[in-house]
């Protein structure tokens, strides 16, 4: 039994979904770049952000 609010094609739907397709669609339509298709970006590395301490900014009594 299908549920009331499924789309009969939903099973069909690419990676990222029908909002990111429309997204891609408005884009191109611009004139501007393809967004990446999500998960598709590369490998995530393993490197961490360098750890910079801020400085104080108000100054002891």
């Amino acid at each position: 039994m299908r549920r009331p609010g499924k789309d009969k094609d939903s099973e069909n739907v690419p990676p990222g979904g029908r909002a990111f397709q429309r997204i891609q669609r408005d884009r191109t339509a611009r004139g501007l770049g393809k967004l990446p298709l999500p998960g598709t970006s590369g490998p995530v590395t393993n490197k961490r952000a360098p750890n910079e301490r801020m400085g104080k900014t108000r100054k002891k009594k």
